[in-house]
């Protein structure tokens, strides 16, 4: 996972908020679906060993327990540091033995679950007892899929979902594009799409960060390949805990290579519409601002209405009407095929249509001419028969 996420304020505040309840001695659940970032729990304990020195960071991997008792949890957990007593049998007397440390536990099994939530309750009871100043407390990352028990008191359950808002997606887009994508109209498109299809899983925006707008306009192969390398994404994903479901604007929806499995094209489209929307409709608001004064001399012997048939005034004029006169007068051609093209992008998305390649090559071909012009420069004044 690309090292720019632990840059991301949402990203940030989650891991911030775990280290303040360890270090307050609260235990934490970290409550994961399959898709949550790899390296949380380093994250948080770089922080922790940053901003709360007095905390002792153990690892505990969990993989090679084999069995799941109270007395053999004890027995394996005082076995990480040799600052407790081997001979610990129960969640009591490990309790006791307390000096600041963060029990930091991974890869716990389904069927070890039950048994260490019921070791975690026993233990926290007892850590109330001991000095707030030599609480151990433990970090448990635990699968989305487990259930997490409901204590009022000393233990805490943090989930991963809805903190990557849309603000750290496109934040984290443009981070990586900014190391390798020229600025421009373009780029600002690409990251656009990829935010939209993208949506929460970060892993999946810097597989879309890499790839080339035509590709991100016909992206079925690209979530179907991050499908085939995710071990948990399958048609049957519905559900947050399997990954399947995210939450991206505060809104829930299926995670865009689910959609692409159960071949629901036309959401796709929907989500590249969308992402074409927020970039290329702002622009051609635009350039109709921009080139209405320019358009008056061609427009003034028109009675302006517009197509239900009400008086308009000139600045009220959008695309389909501009065209509609232009083509009528006799500006030059230059000018009506520009109002054309600018006409039919802005059809496209006003009836949900994603722009498709060949109509977005020539508006980003028309978009860079635009720019590369003099600032000011005046129309052609050659006029054609109207």
């Amino acid at each position: 996972m690309n090292g720019l996420i632990w840059q991301l304020p949402g990203v940030q505040s989650f891991v911030q908020r775990v280290t303040e309840n360890l270090d307050s001695g609260t235990n934490v659940i970290l409550h994961c679906p399959p898709n949550a970032p790899d390296g949380l729990v380093d994250a948080i304990r770089i922080l922790c060993m940053r901003d709360y020195p007095q905390l002792q960071w153990l690892s505990v991997d969990t993989s090679r327990w084999s069995h799941s008792t109270s007395v053999s949890i004890a027995h394996n957990l005082s076995l990480v540091d040799v600052g407790v007593a081997a001979g610990v049998t129960s969640a009591e007397e490990l309790a006791s033995h307390g000096q600041q440390r963060v029990y930091a536990v991974e890869n716990l099994s389904q069927q070890c679950w039950p048994q260490f939530t019921k070791f975690l309750e026993r233990f926290r009871l007892a850590n109330h007892q001991q000095d707030e100043n030599d609480r151990d407390v433990f970090l448990v990352n635990a699968s989305a899929a487990f259930a997490v028990p409901d204590f009022d008191v000393g233990l805490r359950a943090i989930a991963w979902r809805g903190i990557v808002r849309e603000i750290d997606s496109r934040l984290f887009i443009e981070l990586i594009a900014s190391q390798s994508k020229n600025a421009g109209l373009e780029s600002a498109i690409s990251i656009s799409i990829a935010t939209e299809l993208g949506g929460s899983d970060l892993d999946l925006i810097e597989r879309l960060a890499a790839k080339s707008l035509e590709e991100l306009l016909d992206p079925k192969s690209v979530l179907l390949e991050f499908a085939r390398n995710s071990a948990w994404c399958s048609p049957e994903c519905r559900t947050w805990c399997d990954g399947g479901l995210e939450s991206f604007r505060d809104r829930p929806r299926i995670h865009s290579s689910v959609v692409a499995l159960t071949n629901d094209e036309s959401e796709i489209r929907k989500r590249i519409w969308h992402g074409q929307l927020t970039t290329v409709f702002p622009y051609l608001e635009e350039r109709r601002l921009d080139m209405l004064p320019r358009l008056k001399p061609f427009l003034r012997n028109f009675d302006l209405r517009d197509p239900q048939g009400y008086p308009v005034e000139l600045e009220d004029l959008e695309w389909g009407s501009i065209a509609h006169f232009i083509q009528k007068s006799a500006a030059p051609t230059q000018i009506a095929d520009e109002v054309r093209l600018l006409r039919d992008l802005r059809h496209e998305l006003a009836h949900l249509r994603p722009i498709k390649m060949s109509l977005m090559n020539r508006f980003l071909r028309y978009a860079e001419r635009t720019e590369s012009s003099v600032v000011g420069q005046p129309i052609p004044t050659k006029m054609r028969p109207a």
